[in-house]
């Protein structure tokens, strides 16, 4: 008998941990792996914070998880695949809001962002670098638009997404023109401009940071403001000529998680606090401190809000 009550004290013991966990059950599921579809191209900041959730991702959902990349098409080809996907909570989708806000206003897309996509969190600040192919003479942002200015489509600028192209529209129509040359995704982008087959271009700090380093290219300015180690880059605000204040203090962009819209209630509560759980995991913070990135949680209804009043914002000046 004492045997019996022993068995069970310690059975209530262990379900009182599991509760205690923070993270809220679901019946049979998860069954199997979790697999995030990264839309751009291996070393972008999509891919790494996909990479980071990974790492640390399968002792908190207790199955794997994999990362596939499928870039192409204005990250629109990774979206279609996700959305093709039954709404089971399997599959989910890393990215900024870019591909949900600018890319609409640059292509034809097969998705609607108001109906189709379920945001489940924000998870990290996602700065952006300005970045000069080091030989070229320019120290300061200064110095790349009072000479684009005066040399029109001299300056070669390498395109790394929906974001960067309503940034060049913006410039081209106050005067500053650039000749554009697109790339799949901000580490390419970024690799461009190191090797000189591009002279300029903006996309994620933690591309252009080891490019940085290594002497290939130099990094103008960042946005938003960011410290990285001991390390203080330019911001927009700091440049005397307004247009630079003007266009780059738009480009604030958070990475997050995504999934299909129609996600079980129950499932849907159970990856945001999963993922909660993950993004405060001290292995995931360091992975993104190291590259540049700042922690910042918004949960799924917040950024759901977020999300869909920036579509409509942007859509609103598109048009």
């Amino acid at each position: 008998m004492k045997v019996i009550r022993r068995i069970i004290m310690l059975i209530l013991i262990l379900l009182s941990l599991f509760c205690s966990s923070g993270i809220a059950s679901v019946e049979g599921f998860p069954e199997k792996e979790i697999t995030i579809i990264v839309p751009s191209s291996v070393g972008g900041s999509y891919d790494l914070q996909a990479r980071a959730i990974a790492s640390v991702g399968g002792q908190y959902f207790g199955v794997p998880v994999v990362v596939k990349n499928i870039p192409g098409g204005t990250y629109s080809i990774g979206i279609e695949e996700l959305l093709r996907l039954e709404p089971d909570g399997y599959t989910l989708l890393s990215s900024s809001e870019a591909p949900w806000v600018f890319t609409p206003l640059s292509i034809d897309v097969s998705y609607n962002t108001l109906t189709d996509v379920q945001p489940i969190c924000r998870t990290v600040r996602n700065p952006q670098a300005f970045s000069v192919y080091s030989e070229l003479p320019f120290k300061t942002i200064t110095d790349v638009f009072e000479y684009v200015q005066k040399n029109p489509l001299e300056i070669r600028f390498a395109m790394a997404g929906s974001a960067t192209e309503t940034l060049l529209k913006f410039l081209d129509k106050n005067g500053y023109k650039f000749t554009v040359v697109p790339y799949p995704g901000g580490a390419p982008a970024t690799v461009a401009v190191a090797g000189g087959h591009a002279d300029v271009t903006f996309a994620s700090v933690d591309s252009a940071l080891p490019l940085e380093k290594l002497g290939d290219l130099r990094i103008v300015l960042v946005a938003p403001d960011t410290t990285m180690g001991d390390r203080k880059f330019p911001t927009a605000g700091e440049s005397p000529l307004p247009i630079v204040e003007e266009a780059f203090g738009l480009t604030v962009t958070y990475l997050g998680v995504y999934a299909r819209e129609g996600i079980p209630k129950d499932r849907l509560l159970y990856l945001e606090k999963t993922l909660h759980s993950i993004v405060q995991d001290e292995g995931y913070i360091n992975m993104m401190g190291k590259l540049g990135f700042d922690t910042e949680w918004t949960g799924m209804e917040e950024f759901t809000k977020i999300l869909k009043e920036t579509y409509i914002a942007v859509q609103d000046i598109g048009k």
